[in-house]
């Protein structure tokens, strides 16, 4: 009997990053671009065909991953803590990102639907408390991400790594369930429980 498959995904209206766990260790691991940096119109210096691209891809990982019975965990999308739709002090750019984001995570989430696959969401503050420990701001967020990702994940060693796929990887452990296993580690290591 194989390894149960758990893939982790983050995503934005840029692409798609996703980590695949297979016993605890990373199996495959890319990044899939979207869109162009700083084009928002199809078409404009070959977006078009970066696009068809995308689709492609997207098509190619939602099938393998239902032929070998993957698990599929996501990063949900969100608004920044404060921010309201209907406040007047909402920065119109903001709700349009956060817009964008949630048709290209709707996307995915079609595409994993047409093949069979169900796809868990989970908000960044939970797989973050989980997996990396509670109370880091963003920046230390991003540093344990990546330090984890290149430490445990091995990523960098086979794979290159970003912040995306680090957090891919990250969001692969707490759908595997590793992620509380770690936070418990971490815990009782900072209150002298484990050497």
């Amino acid at each position: 009997m194989s390894a149960r498959l758990v893939v982790g995904i983050d995503a934005d209206t840029m692409g798609l990053a996703w980590c695949g766990l297979a016993a605890g260790k990373v199996v495959g691991c890319a990044y899939v671009q979207r869109r162009v940096p700083g084009r928002s119109k199809a078409g404009v210096f070959g977006e078009e065909r970066v696009l068809a691209t995308y689709d492609a891809g997207l098509k190619a990982l939602a099938g393998a991953w239902a032929e070998l019975g993957a698990e599929v965990w996501m990063e949900d999308a969100y608004l920044a803590h404060g921010v309201r739709l209907g406040d007047d002090g909402v920065m119109p750019q903001r709700v349009k990102g956060f817009r964008a984001h949630c048709g290209a995570l709707g996307e995915i989430r079609m595409a994993l639907r047409n093949v069979g696959v169900r796809c868990w969401m989970v908000e960044a503050s939970t797989w973050r408390r989980e997996v990396l420990g509670g109370g880091l701001i963003r920046d230390e967020v991003n540093a344990a991400s990546l330090r984890l990702a290149r430490e445990e994940g091995g990523l960098g060693k086979v794979w290159d790594v970003c912040e995306h796929r680090a957090d891919a990887y990250c969001v692969a452990r707490y759908g595997a369930g590793a992620g509380r296993l770690v936070q418990g580690e971490l815990l009782a290591a900072e209150r002298g429980g484990l050497a």
